[in-house]
């Protein structure tokens, strides 16, 4: 079942949106599940935000990580880019 490999709070947004998966820790703030699902299913290396709670979720940010998706903040970007 979908519901059983996608990151328990993003079956409640929508089963569709995630790639088979095995997320055991669940989102912190519920509105951030639409861009952690979308950063899922779209399968990009970055996730680029200024959201305080996302930021902030180190479960979900080591597990993310490890799938290959960093989250940073708009200034780290900056900084990598350079002047």
């Amino acid at each position: 079942r979908d519901r059983d490999r996608c990151p328990r709070p993003c079956w409640n947004y929508s089963a569709r949106c995630c790639p088979a998966s095995r997320w055991t820790s669940p989102l912190r703030d519920p509105d951030d599940i639409p861009v952690v699902a979308a950063a899922i299913a779209a399968a990009v290396k970055l996730i680029v935000t200024g959201d305080a709670d996302l930021l902030a979720d180190t479960p979900v940010r080591a597990w993310l990580t490890g799938h290959g998706i960093e989250v940073v903040t708009a200034v780290e970007i900056l900084r990598r880019i350079g002047p």
